[in-house]
C-alpha cells in the first residue's frame, strides 16, 4: 500500500496554515475578549451617562419650577443659587463623553443658561422687593422666562442623542419633553377666562 499522496492546498487551507503559524495570530486572538471587554465597558459608560443625564435634567427642571409662583405674582424668588444640578454640569465634558460631541455641546450651552439664569435672579428678587409692578421688574420676569426656555431647548437637544430604545419615559409612557418642564406655565384661567393669581 502506498503512502498518501499531499493534501492539495486549497485557499482555505493555506489560510488556516498561515493563522496558526502567523506570529500576530497569537496577539488577534487574545486580543478579541480585550475588545469585547472594552465594548462593554463603553456600554455601562453610556448607560451611566444616560441615567446621570435624566436625573440632572429632571432635578434641573424641578428647581427651575420652584420659581413659578413668584414670577407669577410678581415676588421674589429666593432660590439656591448654587443647587446641585449647577455644580454637576461644570464637569458636564467629562461626564457626559460617552453621549457625543453634540450631547456635551449642549450640556455645556445648559450649564451657560443656568448660570445666566441665577445672575438674573437677584436683579429680579430687588425689582420685586422694592417696586412691584415696575417696568423693569417685567423685563427681568422676561429675560428669566427666555432663559428657562433656553435650558429646556438645550435639555431636549442633549437627550435627542441618546438612541430612541435607551430614552427615559415619563410616567405615561411618552418621551420626556424638558422645554416645556423648565418653561413657565400659563396662568390659569378662572371665572370667565380671569387668570388666577396664585
Amino acid at each position: 500500500m502506498g503512502r498518501p499522496g499531499p493534501v492539495p492546498l486549497t485557499a482555505v487551507s493555506i489560510e488556516e496554515n498561515l493563522w496558526q503559524v502567523s506570529p500576530v495570530s497569537g496577539a488577534l486572538r487574545s486580543a478579541q475578549p480585550a475588545h469585547g471587554a472594552s465594548q462593554a465597558g463603553i456600554r455601562v459608560a453610556r448607560d451611566e451617562a444616560i441615567g446621570t443625564f435624566y436625573r440632572l435634567a429632571l432635578d434641573i427642571a424641578a428647581e427651575l419650577k420652584k420659581g413659578d409662583d413668584g414670577l407669577r405674582i410678581g415676588e421674589s424668588l429666593k432660590l439656591d443659587y448654587n443647587p446641585h444640578p449647577r455644580q454637576l454640569l461644570r464637569s458636564a465634558s467629562a461626564v457626559f463623553a460617552p453621549l457625543g460631541n453634540t450631547a456635551i455641546m449642549a450640556l455645556n450651552s445648559v450649564g451657560l443658561a443656568l448660570d445666566d439664569y441665577f445672575a438674573a435672579v437677584p436683579r429680579y428678587d430687588r425689582e420685586a422687593d422694592y417696586a412691584f409692578a415696575t417696568m423693569r421688574l417685567a423685563e427681568e420676569k422676561n429675560r428669566i422666562t427666555t432663559l428657562r426656555a433656553m435650558v429646556g431647548n438645550h435639555l431636549d437637544v442633549a437627550e435627542k442623542q441618546i438612541p430612541a430604545d435607551l430614552r427615559w419615559k415619563d410616567a405615561s409612557g411618552e418621551e420626556f419633553v424638558f422645554r416645556t418642564r423648565c418653561a413657565l406655565p400659563p396662568p390659569r384661567e378662572g371665572v370667565n377666562g380671569a387668570a388666577v393669581r396664585l
